[in-house]
């Protein structure tokens, strides 16, 4: 019963730093018919989730919102 509790504090403690998927829809995609920004940036703490679909592409990684907003601005300008 101790060990569970330690387990249960120590999750609670961790203090995971975000990461962000810089994502692009598929536009061909039924979908997505109409979406009118392609782009979206996702906010994620775990690296052990694989996102993958049909409906869009992973284009990055970045470690700030910033870097992932900037690169999107070099992608459509």
């Amino acid at each position: 019963m101790g060990k569970s509790k330690l387990i249960t504090h120590t999750q609670h403690t961790m203090k995971l730093k975000p990461f962000y998927i810089l994502i692009k829809y598929v536009a061909t995609h039924p979908h997505n018919k109409g979406k009118s920004n392609l782009y979206h940036i996702i906010k994620e703490y775990d690296d052990t989730y694989a996102y993958d679909s049909p409906i869009y592409d992973v284009l990055d990684y970045f470690d700030s919102l910033r870097e992932a907003r900037q690169h999107i601005k070099t992608l459509t300008n």
